[in-house]
């Protein structure tokens, strides 16, 4: 007479067997692995609410800042060679102007743009952007349509000249006396 064969089960349901028996044999262990899988569960579940506040807080801080970031650097005082910079990041690409026909100087706050741009309706709006970005104290707007001369920069009164040599020497010597 022949064996009926017993079909074999997975590992997997004969690990689920064997930890059913060994829960269900001792109620402490029972209430340990319940007490255990609840702590786990109330984890995850403040750590994903923290996250969430966490998202919210960077949100609202972002937009606060962004917010504020033009009266927070309105009075900021630039080297000539980041305020260049800045007026080029901020007018020329903004604008669409061609960077490789403007150059931007700046000295002591006073931005100087030169080149040329096809209209007179650049060279306006160009000079008002310039005037707009933070730690620009004045434009000297020097561009110039095809076909018509280059402007110059005006001449400098010698007494503003020592007056501002002064006030950058001062600024220099402040900031340096805290290092």
């Amino acid at each position: 007479m022949r064996l009926k064969r017993q079909p074999k089960r997975s590992t997997l349901s004969r690990a689920a067997q064997s930890t059913r028996s060994v829960a269900t044999d001792n109620p402490k262990r029972t209430g340990a692995i319940a007490a255990g899988l609840a702590s786990v569960g109330a984890a995850f579940a403040v750590l994903r609410d923290r996250g969430r506040r966490r998202k919210v807080r960077d949100l609202t801080a972002g937009k606060a800042l962004g917010a504020t970031a033009g009266i927070r650097h309105a009075h900021r005082d630039y080297d000539d060679v980041t305020l260049a910079q800045r007026v080029e990041s901020e007018v020329l690409g903004k604008h669409g102007a061609p960077k490789g026909s403007i150059s931007v100087n700046a000295q002591f706050g006073v931005v100087e743009l030169r080149g040329q741009v096809e209209t007179a309706d650049e060279i306006e709006a160009l000079g008002k952007a310039a005037a707009k970005v933070a730690g620009v104290k004045d434009v000297h707007n020097l561009l110039h349509t095809p076909g018509t001369p280059a402007g110059h920069s005006p001449p400098s009164d010698p007494a503003e000249v020592r007056a501002r040599a002064e006030e950058e020497h001062a600024r220099f010597e402040r900031e340096h006396e805290s290092s």
